[in-house]
């Protein structure tokens, strides 16, 4: 079964590294800790950051991959890793990248209304990043749900299998 994980998560960061964008692809450099980013490096660094932290769950890598497809602006490219990290290796921070990246209706063009699906989705993963104590994901439910109870994120899984 492991074997199996490690198959899909190698064939998954595949197609994500052929459905990028290549040449608005940004090679991440660390100077002085910090990530900058270069439009006319290759995606080589990229591509290894992704497979470090969905082989190796490696949280750091994430965040820095994230970063990059950020400030390229094509988040929405990253959303199976998000979901990876997320489901696989419990990470807060990924939980709550998946709620930004469906809550976006710039990208999804779809408003997540009340009764929606993604809205559901969307929620599941807001709360399970506030579950998870991410802050973040904190200061975005105590907005999202001022003065009202704050719901269990299984209980927006419950919902999404009632939808048809």
């Amino acid at each position: 079964m492991r074997d199996f994980i490690k198959i899909l998560i190698i064939i998954v960061t595949m197609i994500l590294a052929i459905s990028c964008n290549r040449s608005s692809l940004i090679e991440c450099k660390e100077s002085k800790g910090e990530i900058s980013y270069d439009r006319n490096s290759s995606e080589t660094k990229i591509d290894s950051l992704i497979s470090l932290a969905l082989l190796n769950g490696d949280k750091q890598a994430y965040s820095d991959a994230f970063g990059y497809y950020f400030r390229g602006q094509k988040i929405e490219n990253f959303l199976l890793s998000s979901i990876v990290m997320a489901n696989h290796y419990n990470d807060s921070n990924a939980c709550f990248n998946v709620y930004l990246i469906l809550s976006d209706t710039e990208q999804t063009g779809v408003k997540n209304n009340r009764d929606s699906l993604t809205h559901s989705l969307s929620f599941y993963y807001l709360l399970k990043a506030y579950e998870l104590k991410d802050e973040n994901a904190k200061n975005e439910v105590d907005e999202v749900f001022k003065g009202r109870k704050i719901p269990a994120s299984a209980s927006y899984l419950v919902k999404m299998t009632k939808f048809k």
